[in-house]
């Protein structure tokens, strides 16, 4: 890409829940910092997020998402949508649009292209296997992934064989130097914190971790669990911990809290995946991946490559038996026999692998080399793109029935 200075980027997001949009606000941090202008349109649905949005950027405007539009508005509404988007992409033209989500690379690669705008996507670090037909959309974009994992889908399901991969994105509050003295202090009680959206998948993970947890308490220590994180199962994860009853385990749920500082520094154990546990992680505190089917594994330099590949989420974890290693991590930590170095080591790849103080040279490296496809294309009307896509949502769908 050829960059110029003071360049109009124009952001076009998804939903600003989870952590996602906070990795995105890093990349932008980045370009504004650099002195690009940068506008974003974004469906504003938690307020902490949006007025962050709202305080660093020249101009929000809050809209719903392609995606909430096909699930939740009709067919007619979701036309003129789309129509107002081409226009205001026609009459702006800004210089470089950044795109989230996806459902946008077959809306905005495409129309990006016939303006001769270039475009760029950026993909979380999620499993796409399953949004193989939304994927062949993204032709007329640069991706650019969140981790490997993202880089060899999107490499199957796109002509862009040139996928950069970005996995820096958490930007770094503090770190807790003292711990070998902080970990003496679980004779008192280990304080385990796990942070987690409570909603999808992730609430089976929650749950499948506090009955291994449960069983793997011998008493020998008292055990302090908190759980930190919103979300619509949240009552339901309530109800489930108060039929409990275990007398070796505390187990708070503390919701949805605003700073997790405080948290992570009582934290002799953190547990989660992505960014819940990557955070603390980076912070000095002694973490585990947990999965959506119970495994569970501790973050360690050995296996930190693999747990990158599939960006710290929880797949691809090596764990015959939960229980087993839940209890040998409790006696390191009651034995005080914990490896300090080996966390302060994994700190370290942590941080150059996800600190966004290493962003901006792998961001642009990423822009210099990206190979847009600008050549002028034939105009298809909105309404004939929007059934094309219509039928390919309907496809997935099937496709994702069967399996």
């Amino acid at each position: 890409m050829e960059r110029k200075e003071n360049m109009k980027i124009l952001f076009r997001g998804i939903s600003l829940s989870g952590g996602a949009p906070k990795s995105v606000f890093q990349h932008l941090r980045i370009l504004k910092q650099d002195g690009h202008h940068i506008s974003v349109i974004i469906q504003g649905s938690e307020q902490y997020l949006k007025e962050l949005y709202e305080s660093e950027f020249e101009s929000l405007t809050l809209l719903p998402d392609v995606v909430a539009l096909f699930r939740k508005r009709r067919f007619t509404q979701l036309y003129r949508q789309l129509c107002r988007e081409y226009k205001a992409l026609k009459s702006s033209r800004p210089d470089l649009v950044i795109a989230f989500g996806c459902a946008y690379p077959f809306f905005y690669g495409r129309f990006c292209s016939e303006l001769q705008i270039p475009c760029i996507q950026l993909v979380a670090g999620g499993d796409l296997s399953d949004n193989e037909l939304y994927l062949k959309g993204g032709e007329w974009c640069h991706a650019i992934g969140f981790s490997e994992e993202n880089r060899e889908v999107l490499r199957r399901y796109t002509h862009d064989k040139n996928i950069s991969v970005i996995p820096n994105r958490i930007a770094l509050k503090t770190k807790f130097d003292s711990l070998p003295e902080h970990l003496a202090t679980v004779q008192k009680g280990i304080n385990i914190l796990l942070t987690s959206r409570v909603a999808g998948g992730k609430y089976e993970s929650i749950t499948n971790f506090i009955d291994n947890l449960c069983r793997a308490a011998d008493g020998r220590v008292k055990i302090n669990l908190a759980v930190a994180g919103g979300g619509e199962k949240l009552e339901q994860l309530k109800k489930y911990v108060s039929g409990i009853d275990n007398p070796f385990v505390n187990i708070e749920i503390k919701g949805h809290l605003d700073n997790l500082i405080p948290e992570f520094e009582k934290a002799h154990l953190v547990v989660g995946k992505g960014r819940s546990v990557l955070e603390p992680v980076m912070m000095n505190r002694p973490g585990c991946v947990i999965g959506d089917d119970g495994k569970i594994e501790p973050c360690t330099p050995e296996n930190f490559d693999r747990l990158y590949r599939h960006n710290f989420s929880g797949r691809g974890l090596v764990c015959e038996d939960p229980v087993a290693v839940i209890k040998e991590v409790l006696a390191s930590l009651a034995n005080n026999t914990v490896d300090i170095e080996n966390i302060f080591q994994t700190a370290q790849l942590a941080r150059e692998y996800y600190s966004a103080e290493f962003l901006r040279e792998k961001l642009y490296a990423a822009l210099d080399s990206a190979d847009f496809r600008l050549k002028k294309k034939m105009h298809i009307p909105v309404i004939l793109r929007l059934l094309k896509f219509t039928l390919v949502r309907f496809k997935q769908k099937m496709k994702n029935k069967k399996k």
